[in-house]
């Protein structure tokens, strides 16, 4: 909740009327509605926690901000929770063996239809009967010799 306060301060409060809000946070704005417990971001109904545009609401109207939380953030609803004794179990050796049978896995049944001889390839993984495709170039050149010393000459 710390946090949320600190980070209300660079919100500026407008009041609209009844218990409506509208909060000015850089460029863009969002309405706050203290009836519905809601706010245009969507992180009071989201969380149950009164985000940073409420909690600067919540500021000016010079409220505690521990009232605008949901139930469940209590010190009670927590003590409910965690106010029974989780009993320890003994050692599994120390376990008393009982009259059932033993728990078996389901038998394996075979799927009607031909098997599948090959194994399921990857989208990515080429499959057997393919080869990839490889060009070949072929570079032909054209010498032509001259009675000028045994010079190639090329002919274009």
């Amino acid at each position: 909740m710390d946090v949320i306060k600190q980070d209300s301060r660079t919100c500026v409060v407008v009041f609209a009327g009844c218990e409506e809000y509208e909060v000015i946070e850089g460029p863009t704005r969002f309405v706050v509605n203290f009836d519905a417990k809601s706010c245009s971001c969507q992180a009071w109904k989201i969380f149950g926690l009164p985000c940073k545009h409420s909690a600067a609401c919540i500021a000016r109207k010079r409220a505690n901000i521990d009232d605008y939380c949901d139930g469940y953030y209590s010190k009670e609803t927590y003590l409910k929770a965690h106010g029974g004794i989780v009993h320890p179990l003994s050692d599994e050796s120390t376990w008393l063996v009982g009259n059932h049978d033993q728990v078996e896995p389901p038998s394996l049944r075979r799927l009607p239809g031909r098997p599948k001889k090959n194994r399921r390839r990857e989208l990515d993984e080429p499959t057997t009967g393919s080869q990839s495709c490889r060009s070949s170039t072929i570079k032909c050149c054209i010498f032509v010799f001259g009675t000028s010393g045994g010079r190639a000459n090329l002919e274009q």
